[in-house]
């Protein structure tokens, strides 16, 4: 996996750790929610910037911890957005639509608390809005019955 790639998922699932992200082991096929991750960024000493990621994870809860790259989320498409989820996300004050995130038309953007509350909103609903599953860093949970 890419480093950008790497870095990439890991702030994803950090983000929806508090949400309860389920996870599925590539090799095994296991699944189950994501509970931990311990992350550490290796630094390159003679300029300081990071060039690699060690994750990993505590996924069964008994002490040993696995490589994250051995994992995918379970996400749903942006596109597969319910009618309810979008009239929820109304309710909150953000429109979701074709120009929505950004009025192409009139050079519009959204705000940053819209931004926020939109990103929230999709990590609750295990929803992918940053492309991981075109990526091939998530699964399709369409179908699934995870959540």
């Amino acid at each position: 996996m890419e480093v950008k790639d790497k870095a990439l998922l890991i702030k994803d699932l950090s983000s929806r750790l508090p949400y309860g992200v389920y996870v599925e082991h590539i090799r095994t096929g296991m699944r189950g929610h994501l509970h931990d991750l311990k992350v550490y960024p290796l630094y390159d000493k003679t300029d300081d910037h990071i060039y690699d990621y060690i994750c990993s994870t505590d996924f069964l809860g008994d002490g040993d911890y696995f490589d994250i790259e051995a994992f995918k989320p379970l996400l749903f498409p942006l596109s597969s957005m319910t009618e309810e989820q979008e009239k929820e996300l109304l309710k909150l004050g953000v429109s979701y639509g074709e120009y929505a995130l950004h009025d192409d038309i009139r050079g519009l953007g959204i705000m940053v608390d819209e931004a926020y509350i939109f990103f929230e909103f999709c990590y609750k609903h295990h929803i992918d809005f940053l492309g991981l599953i075109e990526m091939g860093l998530a699964i399709d949970a369409t179908g699934k019955n995870v959540y």
